[in-house]
């Protein structure tokens, strides 16, 4: 059959290309108004498009493991069979992205392997559900419930497949938008980074590393509003977002810990009072060894449990006692590997255009030229602070801070990932950069560089060239190799 047939994820594609442009265009004075509710349509919209444009197996970093967690911990009871589709997801991604990643699938062959899928959820599988709750299934929980309604309705596999994912990505819409309305300076960097094609592929994943990125950058907004607006008083229920967000971003993973240290920063005259201020120092140190001792205590405690699930001659006891034994030797290693990968994962593809098994766009040159163009021009506050850009002092705190977490970032995945006798650390990923990138280049804000466009012209352009990566990104990486 040869006849015309309209390509429903091509047409898909393209209104969704057009309503952005449009949107963008027509209501550039609204969006640049309201900056925070233009991000959260935009993302909405493109992550939406992302999100039925891909298919509909594996194509995130260890989403089979996630998805895996996902449902044992939304759908199915302790003790209870999985359906074999969840058993074909779990045990064969690496064979299903080998085999599917260089070929072209026509939209026929799209469909029919959604019709297999959904045949696979009637059949029960031999599997039982067998997960414990974790502080990490904190990241899980609005994917699962999500996935639990789904289920609960008996819509058929590939429905449920993206409601999961479409909990994230409206948790991610949502919580980035707040943060580019709360933090006063560096609106448009933050909206530029939330639309790089890395996050917003992120988004349409089953991940916890969503509820990370997403909470501690809000967190991080809420302390830098702080910080900027001097005279004000930190209020309680700032109090209460800056605190809950960085436990919800740290559970997962507590290797960011070390951020929330930047509450020491807020200045004295924040403070309702002298007794006010310290109780508030008090709760940011104890936050902070609270969250460290999630990271720490299962490594000091069983350090011969923390080797890679998947494999390898990897050993978390053999690792700590080379560490323990040979501080300055590691303390090489570690700065090798980090100074070796130091480019790709602030600058390059690896952070900022990379869709994990289904490629890397080509234009991460430009991602990278628009990045730091933002970092260099977004001069605009909104009102409440005087200051454009942070002090030395501040500058410097803030640095030494996230090369802590670098630094914990590597080690956790040499404890880990990395076979003993190795010198060179595996398995870090640039994406494991992307919770503190806003926090980093924010550093390099300067109020030296004169911007005379207005606040209208600079948002359309920085949006419009956000969306216009990311949708080419798409039609690379997923619609000429999937859909055509």
């Amino acid at each position: 059959d040869n006849s015309f047939k309209i390509n429903p994820f091509i047409a898909i594609f393209f209104a969704c290309a057009i309503f952005l442009i449009g949107f963008l265009v027509i209501y550039k004075e609204e969006n640049a108004q309201n900056p925070s509710l233009s991000l959260f349509i935009v993302v909405l919209i493109s992550s939406t498009c992302l999100i039925l444009s891909e298919p509909p197996y594996i194509v995130g970093w260890d989403e089979q493991i996630h998805y895996n967690k996902v449902y044992m911990l939304g759908v199915s009871e302790k003790g209870e069979k999985t359906t074999q589709v969840e058993e074909y997801m779990y045990g064969y991604p690496f064979l299903i992205n080998t085999l599917s990643e260089p070929a072209q699938e026509s939209i026929e062959e799209r469909l029919d392997w959604i019709r297999v899928l959904s045949n696979k959820k009637n059949n029960p599988g031999i599997f039982e559900d067998d997960y414990e709750w974790s502080i990490t299934s904190f990241g899980y929980i609005f994917q699962a419930l999500a996935l639990k309604i789904a289920n609960f309705f008996h819509l058929p596999f590939y429905l449920c497949w993206i409601a999961g994912k479409f909990a994230n990505v409206l948790l991610y819409a949502c919580v980035m938008s707040f943060a580019v309305y709360v933090v006063p300076i560096g609106k448009r960097l933050l909206m530029v980074i939330a639309m790089m094609p890395t996050m917003v592929f992120q988004s349409t994943v089953y991940t916890y590393d969503v509820t990370v990125i997403a909470f501690i950058t809000l967190a991080i907004a809420v302390l830098i509003k702080e910080i900027m607006a001097s005279g004000n008083v930190f209020k309680y229920k700032w109090r209460v977002v800056f605190f809950l967000s960085f436990i919800m971003g740290c559970l997962p993973k507590a290797v960011y810990a070390p951020l929330i240290l930047g509450g020491l920063f807020v200045g004295k005259d924040k403070f309702y009072s002298d007794k006010d201020r310290k109780l508030y120092r008090g709760l940011i140190i104890f936050g902070f060894l609270a969250l460290m001792m999630t990271f720490v205590l299962p490594t000091l405690i069983s350090p011969d449990q923390i080797g890679d699930a998947r494999g390898g001659d990897t050993s978390g006891v053999g690792q700590m006692h080379y560490i323990m034994g040979q501080p300055f030797s590691y303390a090489f290693i570690l700065m090798k590997n980090v100074l070796n990968t130091l480019q790709d994962c602030l600058l390059g593809a690896g952070v900022l255009c990379h869709f994990a098994y289904l490629g890397v766009g080509r234009l991460s040159t430009l991602a990278a030229v628009l990045l730091i163009g933002v970092v260099l021009t977004d001069k605009y506050n909104d009102g409440i602070v005087s200051r454009k850009a942070l002090s030395l002092k501040e500058r410097i705190g803030i640095l030494f801070l996230i090369g802590l977490v670098i630094a914990l970032i590597w080690t956790a995945l040499y404890l880990s990932f990395t076979e003993v006798g190795k010198t060179s650390i595996a398995g870090v990923q640039a994406r494991y950069y992307l919770p503190f990138l806003f926090l980093f280049y924010l550093c390099f804000q300067t109020d030296k560089i004169q911007n005379n466009f207005s606040k209208v012209k600079y948002q359309l352009t920085v949006m419009l060239m956000s969306v216009m990566l990311l949708l080419q990104q798409i039609w690379q990486l997923i619609l000429t190799q999937k859909c055509l």
